[in-house]
């Protein structure tokens, strides 16, 4: 691989094409092939005119094409590659929503390579340019993607899956899969002063970072993730901040999401673990362990109510629990089982399922899929944020069970 002095990537920087006349070695077939896409909230002007490009490490290698606002980049290692973008006097028609993708089939020999785990861990693509871990141990299985560090299923081994994944979800680059556990970060709905921020926050829908995968003493497996911010990212959060997602997949499911302000001020943090579960019947399911507390119903105007009994489900439900204490039970007679969930780090948790014409509408349950989940989400929101102060750490984590009856 070549390396390039200071001086010499400068002037890459600056006129990439002309370095390549210059410098026949430098159109050696790459290593890896990168994307790099722009996609304009509006149609893009004529020539889109890019300022400055800062490429870490500095000998990355650029190349261009004709057909469009796009650039190909070569490295050896990829997954250690930024690549920025600035404009002269950025404007809001000319925002770019940048992802770097490298060649799918280089992607999953290294990932193998680097992260797979013999007889129990290996990546696959399940989608165009949308890879997922598969793990299957002695305990359990479970397949998890690489953007928003997100589990799509879990299965205990000899049991029926404790998660619940449409048949109709989408497996696409920037968009959310219907199902599993989203990660929602670093706030809880829609954003309290933007609305054209996206709806439960960006962690779900941005590739996250795999730092390490181990196969622990007792059979389990574990996987740690990082989110990878960008530009995007920084524009709307403001926050320096680190958050890394541990998911261990055995006997149990557990997922683990830390959240470090590595800045110099206090900031607030929403955040929830929006985990759909598998059931038999959703008419039959009774929830327990909220019994007592307040929520919030967004079904009826954000109404405050007290919980009386177990929760049922005959409707469409939506509620935000407030002050709960990190237990709660799904029991389910069409599949004669519970799931219990217990949360650490957790002031509210969340239930919700769309009924059948809200299902109906949002296109990717599938016919009657809502009968066969219920969200019970582990929370942080509405009034039951967090304030993290400089420095701090604070730590979501929810376990998932099955108890046969």
């Amino acid at each position: 691989m070549l390396s390039l002095r200071r001086s010499v990537w400068s002037r890459a920087a600056k006129n990439p094409l002309k370095l390549l006349r210059r410098r026949p070695l430098l159109r050696q077939p790459p290593l890896r092939l990168l994307l790099l896409r722009l996609n304009l909230l509006h149609p893009p002007p004529p020539r889109l005119r890019l300022l400055r490009l800062r490429l870490h490490p500095p000998h990355l290698l650029l190349r261009t094409r004709n057909n469009g606002p796009s650039l190909f980049a070569q490295h050896k290692k990829p997954a250690l590659c930024r690549l920025f973008i600035e404009r002269r006097r950025p404007a809001p028609e000319y925002e770019t929503t940048c992802f770097l993708w490298e060649n799918s089939m280089s992607t999953l020999d290294d990932l193998n390579h680097r992260f797979g785990i013999t007889g129990t861990l290996h990546f696959e693509e399940a989608g165009d340019n949308f890879i997922a871990a598969r793990v299957a141990n002695p305990l359990g299985a479970a397949t998890i993607a690489l953007q928003g560090a997100h589990v799509m299923t879990y299965q205990p081994r000899g049991q029926q899956p404790l998660i619940w994944l449409s048949e109709q979800a989408r497996f696409a680059p920037g968009k959310s899969i219907r199902g599993g556990v989203p990660v929602c970060w670093p706030w809880f709905g829609p954003h309290a002063t933007e609305s054209g921020f996206p709806g439960h926050g960006f962690a779900r829908t941005v590739p996250w970072q795999l730092l390490e995968t181990r196969a622990l003493p007792d059979g389990r497996t574990q996987l740690v993730f990082e989110i990878i911010h960008n530009d995007v990212t920084r524009a709307q959060w403001l926050h320096p901040s680190r958050v890394r997602n541990v998911i261990t997949v055995g006997q149990e499911l557990e997922v683990e999401l830390a959240t470090v302000n590595t800045g110099a001020a206090v900031f607030e943090l929403g955040q929830a673990l929006h985990t759909y579960f598998h059931v038999g019947d959703i008419r039959s399911v009774t929830l327990h362990g909220l019994d007592g507390c307040d929520f919030i119903d967004k079904t009826d105007g954000g109404a405050r109510r007290k919980q009386q009994g177990p929760v049922v489900f005959n409707r469409e439900t939506d509620r935000i629990y407030l002050g709960t204490h990190g237990y709660c039970e799904i029991r389910d007679p069409a599949m004669n089982r519970s799931i219990v969930v217990t949360a650490t780090g957790s002031r509210s948790t969340v239930v919700w399922n769309p009924w059948t014409e809200k299902a109906a509408k949002m296109g990717d349950f599938g016919a009657e899929g809502h009968l066969n989940m219920v969200c019970v989400e582990t929370a942080n929101a509405a009034e039951d944020v967090v304030t993290l102060r400089p420095g701090e750490e604070h730590v979501l984590a929810a376990q998932y069970r099955l108890l046969p009856r």
